[in-house]
């Protein structure tokens, strides 16, 4: 539900860039998070409060020793509190115990908040993806 939020949030922000998760595909996309974490290539954390789940990040360890944030999310009520950075600190710390070189994400260009987020935590933006839709 929380996964479905996030990428909602984005289609919201972005539909230009982003796919509506309510598509068909998207069953696929949660699946093979699922997979990342059954087979042990990555870390679900998960923040809550009471038995709501108000926050969560994925950290997938790649085939190359990187490792990836594939999620990092926190609940629009619940944002503000420090709990973005502990879930990226937990990520950070899974990809020192891995021995990876890199801990690296992607993030939308236009989602200012976010990027002013993880240059806070210390990363550098370095990639750029252009695309044209057809």
């Amino acid at each position: 539900e929380l996964l479905y939020r996030q990428q909602k949030l984005h289609f919201d922000f972005d539909p230009n860039f982003f796919s509506d998760p309510r598509r068909p595909e998207w069953q696929n996309y949660y699946a093979d998070i699922k997979k990342i974490i059954d087979q042990k290539h990555g870390v679900l954390f998960v923040a809550r409060l009471s038995n709501t789940i108000i926050g969560c990040s994925i950290a997938e360890h790649l085939d190359d020793g990187n490792v990836y944030v594939n999620e990092l999310f926190v609940a629009e009520g619940s944002r503000g509190k420090g709990l973005g950075a502990r879930l990226f600190c937990a990520g950070e710390n899974y990809a020192v115990t891995k021995n990876a070189p890199t801990f690296w994400l992607t993030a939308s260009a236009k989602n200012k908040r976010a990027l002013g987020f993880y240059r806070k935590c210390g990363l550098q933006g370095t990639l750029y993806t252009y695309y044209k839709n057809l």
